[in-house]
């Protein structure tokens, strides 16, 4: 009888060298040894093909789409073929960081409650951001099922790229697949939606180095603010589940005044070089929460201006978040004083 895997690692790939040969070499140097690598080629033209078909080891299962999936239809295709119970995606840029990489993820989820949907392994490092740096203080290592929806608002795609991730595979069928209306924020999309009915684990060390290089798809993709449009769709989804307990308009400032202020912020940067396409995107996008064109514009305009490194928004964040930072504490202390 064949032996099931013990883990399913899922590579998505499209124009994957030279990186993809580190990726697949770093999985084979494992010292746990028990797993299947699902690759699938998404229309690669730049001898990605070759290099895969001369990949030998059985446990390496290859796919060659006739036509490009885009990168979320990619995932989802993936999981459809994983075996194990537990699945860990490993991009085509990426590599396990050491030999006992897998081990590690492994006895984690040995280890880990049935209620765990999915899990986050480190990424997140320091910034020159405050509202980032704010991540690694407050969110817990294991965020309760319902209670993950305020960290996504106010941070974003805090599990990181997807290599960071490891999922009970079952789960992503189960809630209707990544959302290939969201090529940019599907990921996002995906884990909010998991959070709202199972926990979430985050674990501060990395076991995956997640690449960064001229070529990699953020630099190019998204220029036109696509991302913007879709990210408005996603927190509509968040504003829906946290004005049930937290202050509604306090939650939509801090989206104008952070989120749409940095969408502004690049828009303007690409206005200057002549491609105005970003700021229209913006201007056409519509939803309930939304301020009026007017009040974005000109309320922004500071935020958008001054606000990069997050220093004017970060006691709206803390608000929100209900924490008592050491900063506001020394700053409250001063003040009684």
């Amino acid at each position: 009888m064949k032996k099931t895997p013990a883990l399913s690692i899922l590579t998505p790939v499209w124009n994957g060298l030279p990186y993809l040969k580190e990726c697949v070499d770093s999985v084979l140097k494992q010292n746990f040894q028990n797993w299947e690598l699902i690759i699938s080629d998404n229309g690669s033209t730049d001898g990605t093909l070759a290099y895969l078909d001369g990949l030998q080891d059985p446990r390496i299962k290859i796919f060659k789409q006739k036509t490009n999936l885009g990168i979320m239809g990619n995932v989802n295709f993936l999981f459809d073929q994983a075996n194990s119970p537990i699945t860990q995606i490993l991009c085509a840029d990426d590599y396990l960081i050491t030999t006992d990489s897998l081990t590690d993820i492994v006895n984690y989820w040995d280890k880990a409650s049935p209620t765990l949907g999915f899990a986050r392994f480190g990424h997140i490092g320091s910034s020159d951001r405050k509202i980032i740096n704010l991540q690694t203080q407050i969110i817990p290592k294991i965020i309760k099922a319902g209670q993950a929806d305020l960290y996504f608002f106010i941070f974003w795609n805090f599990p990181g790229n997807l290599s960071d991730v490891s999922v009970r595979t079952h789960l992503i069928a189960e809630e209707g697949y990544f959302n290939t209306r969201y090529p940019f924020a599907g990921d996002c999309d995906m884990w909010s939606r998991l959070g709202r009915k199972y926990d979430i684990g985050v674990e501060p060390d990395s076991q995956i180095f997640v690449r960064r290089h001229a070529g990699v798809a953020s630099n190019y993709q998204g220029l036109k603010g696509e991302l913007y449009t879709q990210q408005v769709e996603i927190h509509q989804a968040m504003l829906n589940e946290l004005s049930k307990t937290k202050d509604y308009d306090k939650l939509v400032t801090y989206f104008h005044l952070n989120t749409y202020s940095f969408h502004y912020r690049n828009a303007l940067k690409s206005a200057l070089h002549g491609r105005f396409d970003y700021i229209k995107t913006m201007l056409k996008v519509k939803s309930p929460f939304l301020w009026p064109k007017w009040k974005q514009l000109l309320f922004c305009l500071p935020y958008a201006l001054f606000n990069t490194h997050q220093q004017l928004t970060y006691s709206l964040a803390t608000d929100l978040l209900c924490v008592q930072t050491k900063e506001n504490f020394v700053i409250q202390l001063q003040t009684a004083i």
